[in-house]
């Protein structure tokens, strides 16, 4: 995979509790499968 480039994520924030995360992955030789995790980090909401 190439090495992100400016606006290639992407987050709107749809209400308080709702956000849309877009990401572009460029390829390069095309590979056979690709895995994307997504780890949510509550500590701050403790916090709060």
């Amino acid at each position: 995979v190439k090495p992100p480039q400016e606006g290639d994520v992407t987050i709107v924030w749809k209400n308080k509790k709702t956000v849309d995360i877009y990401l572009v992955v460029r390829t390069w030789e095309v590979p056979l499968q690709i895995t994307i995790s997504l780890l949510l980090d509550a500590s701050l909401e403790a916090a709060a």
